[in-house]
């Protein structure tokens, strides 16, 4: 596929760039030409449609093996004290087993997934102080508790622990009068290796819900 966009693109040295990307785009397979995502409260724009596209490519990019199976969803359209209502639900009843076969916990990662999707849309969205996570277990059966998480403290553990390689990530959201769409994002993931896994244990042990409903 790249021996034929780069035939093309020699042949075509009088064209401008927007039609080298679109003969790009028709030969992406077709599995990887899905819609670019779009970031909530967005204006079309010629600066919108580039950012769009940068997203789309950095997707088709993202790392998939770091994935454990969870769904996100934002949790209401209004910001509660500055901070946006988010929902995390896993189908797994228990937290406690191992993620990867070491000694990080499914709880560890998905306290890890809350604090990397923060940071990420902390950074689309200026307006607000932070975001606030329902977090459930067993297909949601099992309250976990609610979870602030500022933003600069997302931004803090982004810097203390370093971002890794970009995860795909997929955010719900209703629609009003319309079945529910997904925005997907390629959110970079927290580097929590060697000494660090330890550390992000102790971390999460003391990072208290601020309510619980089990």
């Amino acid at each position: 596929m790249l021996s034929k966009t780069y035939a093309i693109a020699k042949k075509a040295e009088r064209h401008n760039l927007a039609k080298l990307i679109t003969c790009a785009i028709i030969l992406l397979p077709a599995n990887l030409a899905f819609s670019a995502p779009t970031y909530l409260g967005s204006e079309p724009s010629g600066e919108a449609d580039s950012v769009k596209f940068t997203q789309k490519v950095n997707i088709i990019l993202a790392q998939d093996s770091t994935q454990v199976p969870l769904s996100i969803r934002y949790g209401g359209t209004e910001a509660r004290g500055g901070f946006v209502l988010m929902q995390l639900t896993a189908p797994n009843r228990d937290t406690t087993q191992p993620a990867y076969g070491g000694k990080l916990r499914l709880y560890d990662v998905h306290l890890a997934k809350m604090f990397e999707t923060s940071h990420f849309l902390c950074q689309q969205f200026r307006g607000v102080s932070g975001y606030e996570w329902v977090y459930s277990a067993g297909n949601g059966s099992i309250r976990m508790g609610n979870f602030k998480i500022p933003c600069r403290l997302a931004s803090e553990m982004a810097s203390t622990y370093g971002l890794g390689k970009p995860e795909r990530t997929s955010i719900a959201k209703d629609t009003e009068g319309g079945p529910p769409e997904s925005d997907v994002y390629s959110i970079p993931i927290l580097d929590i290796t060697g000494s660090k896994v330890q550390r992000w244990m102790n971390f999460v042990q003391n990072f208290k819900p601020t309510s619980r409903d089990m």
